[in-house]
């Protein structure tokens, strides 16, 4: 039986028939039913007859969603996207058809809008994590995939505007002024931003602009060669007297009586990291090393003037590095607004600094001396993923403004101290328990002359077999740096300087700075996010924002 593909009541039938397992092919521009045994024999016997004839009738639908909103092909589609589910060579496919019938069955009320598993689970961010209209997703598909194409959902996401609908056509805010979708494509495009590969929406002169949270959108702004640092939103002054309270609980390590100090400091600065939870089924093994190198994440500066203007910037490399040159020098990039203000975490951890205005000027000039040595004479502050990097720059940028000191380098047998899996302290505590006993007995009864040699001796090759294991220990991390990139530098890179009033060096490579080095296991100044975070968690101004979904900024 041959029906009509431009049939509503056909395609009644053909959704009934296939509901009942019975198969469909496709005839010329005909749906038609399959059976007898020659269907049978193709659909069982021939390899690779099922995909190719499923693609078929998953092209021919989808050619007819183009121009057809009819619920019949909706549900013929959502039955045939159903029986295919597992199929993976067809999931783009069906991934297509499905976003083309999420319409017709989002204005018919289904509980289900989506039937394949990225569809329904981007529907599902859209609306629960990024709170934005579900009509806009299911209505102008291409416009949310648009905004998650660029990432720019996560970026508007965070801050009080959402998009919204105009007309019946999506529309999103620029410089104060909402403008529909189609217009915006004319008026944008988006450019890759070649040091980082990051989108970036760009207008016809290449002007770049940047989705700010001050309720006009889009603004003429480049997150990493804008000149002048743009605040990043506004405090109402409710909001600011709000985090002003909360500053004023830091206590600067050499002042006795923080809360009346503070009352002459009338603007703030944040320390802010991300946290990432440890998710390790096998906590015994990889726990403390994932803490230390992975739960804590990337830390950035803000500082908020008297106004209520926030400020925020970061500093990394902002690109992923293959294994082999993790720890060589590169370009470091400045970033404003950090990327981590947006970036998908378990939390974010905001320390909270009273400051005075000459304190947030410093703390400006630290990032902008930097930021326009690279912009106007190529200057480019060097990026290390361990002795100059995001928390480095933090650190002496906040050192440089206040004289507030964070002790973020971690020795490096300190670091594999920690590390260690706590079930391998448990056995050397059980040996250790073992032992002591057997060692005070046999000490007894030696003759004392004996036990004081012993006793001598005994911390004299306990002193020479720890340096020992310090140099062999040193030596196999200096080749496994070596092996990650730690002899190649480029040209013109300086590292951070805290005094503003001395002139950068050029930045050296830890293993560069002379080969004896490679046996000592302090050859390394390592700055690591967890110790910063160490840090902001003993503080009493410190706030933790669990699940962030908007800018972390007032408690």
């Amino acid at each position: 039986m041959i029906a009509s593909a431009r049939s509503a009541t056909n395609y009644e039938r053909l959704a009934t028939w296939v509901k009942k397992g019975g198969k469909l092919e496709l005839n010329g521009n005909q749906l038609k039913h399959k059976s007898g045994f020659k269907s049978f024999f193709k659909n069982h016997y021939l390899p690779f007859y099922k995909t190719y004839n499923a693609k078929r009738v998953l092209k021919f639908l989808n050619e007819e969603l183009k121009t057809k909103t009819d619920k019949n092909i909706a549900k013929l589609s959502a039955q045939i996207i159903k029986i295919n589910s597992n199929n993976k060579s067809l999931r783009p496919l069906l991934k297509e058809v499905d976003e083309k019938i999420g319409k017709i069955r989002a204005d018919l009320n289904k509980k289900q809008i989506y039937l394949t598993k990225d569809n329904q689970n981007n529907y599902n961010k859209w609306k629960d994590s990024y709170h934005f209209e579900p009509r806009l997703f299911s209505h102008h598909i291409d416009f949310a995939k648009f905004l998650f194409d660029t990432h720019l959902a996560s970026q508007i996401k965070a801050t009080k505007t959402a998009p919204k609908e105009i007309d019946g056509e999506a529309a999103l805010l620029v410089e104060g002024e909402w403008i529909k979708f189609s217009d915006f494509s004319q008026r944008f495009s988006v450019r890759t931003y070649g040091p980082t590969k990051e989108k970036l929406i760009a207008d016809k002169t290449n002007a770049v602009y940047s989705y700010l949270d001050n309720e006009k959108g889009f603004e003429l702004t480049h997150p990493y060669t804008q000149e002048k640092i743009k605040p990043l939103t506004k405090l109402s002054q409710e909001e600011f007297q709000k985090t002003l309270t909360e500053a004023r609980k830091f206590k600067r390590s050499d002042e006795c009586d923080p809360i009346e100090l503070n009352k002459d400091r009338h603007c703030i600065i944040q320390v802010v990291s991300s946290e990432v939870e440890n998710k390790s089924r096998f906590d015994f093994i990889s726990g403390p090393a994932k803490k230390q190198f992975s739960s804590s994440k990337h830390p950035w500066l803000r500082w908020i003037d008297k106004e209520g203007n926030v400020f925020d910037v970061g500093y990394g490399s902002f690109i992923k590095q293959s294994p082999k040159n993790l720890l060589k020098a590169i370009d470091g990039k400045f970033r404003s607004p950090d990327l981590w203000n947006f970036l998908p975490c378990d939390s974010h951890v905001v320390t909270n600094i009273a400051a005075t205005e000459d304190e947030i000027l410093k703390l400006s000039q630290y990032a902008h001396k930097y930021k326009n040595d690279d912009r106007n004479f190529n200057t480019k502050a060097a990026f290390h993923g361990l002795s100059q990097n995001c928390t480095a720059f933090t650190t002496f940028a906040l050192m440089a403004a206040t004289g507030i000191k964070i002790p973020t380098v971690i020795p490096v047998d300190t670091l594999i101290g920690k590390c260690v899996p706590p079930l391998f302290n448990k056995i050397a505590e059980q040996f250790q328990k073992i032992l002591r006993p057997i060692k005070k007995s046999v000490l007894t009864v030696m003759p004392k002359f004996l036990a004081k040699a012993y006793r001598k001796t005994a911390d004299k090759v306990t002193h020479f077999l720890k340096e020992i294991w310090k140099v062999l220990v040193s030596i196999r991390l200096s080749l496994l740096e070596v092996m990650m990139g730690g002899l190649k530098d480029g040209k013109n890179l300086v590292q951070f300087e805290p005094d503003l009033e001395k002139n950068p060096e050029r930045f050296k490579q830890p293993l560069k700075s002379g080969h004896f080095k490679w046996l000592k296991l302090s050859h390394v100044n390592i700055h690591l996010p967890s110790a910063l975070q160490e840090w902001q968690k003993q503080q009493a101004s410190t706030v933790i924002y669990k699940k962030p979904t908007k800018l972390c900024i007032v408690p």
